[in-house]
Formats: structure tokens, C-alpha cells, sequence
């Protein structure tokens, strides 16, 4: 499973052959209004983050028509700054079934300083089920099946399914 967060397009290749050529990413670059802005110190930052991801629901729909909420996970995958590109502070967090993501939220301190800071997210997909994502009980994002999209869709779209080669267990090479 692969997702993109790029805002402009990519071009994925195994050898020659171009596999996936995401034209844009999932949902990108949100403005959150309403937050604390952010603290001064990587410490209070992070805890505002995980805050922040709180604020997040995400279900899942089976073709059963059950519903499944993921469960956020309270660690962040990644932490990541790029103050170069107005990035103060950033985590990357996931919405599992058990361990496995089904959807990552990033969220970043963006602006020139602390002082003058403010908090935006975006959305990848990690999953091929319908999915649905609130924030603060409000549905923001509504994706459907994966594999009801066209060929072109899963071709270009934010989210890539890919399986590469045979795995095989030792001795049955």
C-alpha cells in the first residue's frame, strides 16, 4: 500500500515501466482553525499534536456493511521539521485495525516563528475499504471502495495498491 502527499504529480517506476503516477495527493493541506497556536518548545508541540489528532474519527466500512473505528495510534509514525519550507514542527499519525494503517493524518506547525504560527493537516489513504474521516463529529473526507475505481483512477490516483513478484519461503527457491 502506498500513498502520496504530494501536491504536485509523481511518477513511481520499477525499471522502465512507470506503476503508479499519482497526480496529486490524498486530502492535502487543510487549514485547522480553532487550535492553540503553536507552543514555543518541541515538547508542548507534540503534546498539542496529539491533541490535535484527537480531534480525528475515522470509520471503516466493510463490504458486510459493518462499521469498524480505527484507533489512532497516541505515537507518531514520523516527527519531522523543514523550517526551510515554513515547517516549525510536524507528526505523521495512523488510524489502525490492530496494528495496520488505514488512513495517516499529518499535521504541521506552519509559519515564519512560533509567534506567528498556525496548525494545518492533510489525509492519505491506506486502505482499499470505503472509509469516512470526521473532524470534531463533522464528516470531512469520504472515500469510497478502492477497487470500484476505474483502472485510470487506480493508475493516477493518491492511493496505490501494488503487489511486486513471488515471495517464496526458503528452500523453494
Amino acid at each position: 500500500e502506498c500513498t502520496s502527499f504530494s501536491a504536485t504529480p509523481l511518477d513511481c517506476r520499477r525499471g522502465d515501466v512507470s506503476v503508479w503516477s499519482p497526480k496529486t495527493g490524498g486530502l492535502l493541506v487543510q487549514r485547522l482553525d480553532g487550535a492553540t497556536p503553536p507552543a514555543a518548545s518541541q515538547a508542548r508541540r507534540l503534546a498539542q499534536m496529539r491533541e490535535i489528532a484527537r480531534r480525528f474519527s475515522v470509520s471503516h466500512y466493510s463490504s458486510a456493511q459493518e462499521t469498524t473505528q480505527l484507533r489512532l495510534l497516541p505515537t507518531p509514525l514520523y516527527r519531522f521539521a523543514a523550517q526551510g519550507e515554513g515547517v516549525l514542527d510536524g507528526a505523521l499519525f495512523a488510524f489502525v485495525v490492530s496494528s495496520d494503517p488505514e488512513m495517516l493524518l499529518l499535521i504541521e506547525a506552519v509559519g515564519d516563528s512560533a509567534q506567528q504560527a498556525g496548525w494545518r493537516y492533510s489525509l492519505g489513504r491506506m486502505s482499499s475499504g470505503r472509509l469516512a474521516v470526521r473532524l470534531d463529529d463533522r464528516e470531512i473526507w469520504s472515500l469510497s471502495n478502492y477497487h470500484l475505481g476505474s483502472p485510470d483512477e487506480m493508475r493516477t490516483g493518491p492511493y496505490q495498491e501494488a503487489r511486486v513478484g513471488v515471495f517464496t519461503s526458503k528452500g523453494e527457491e
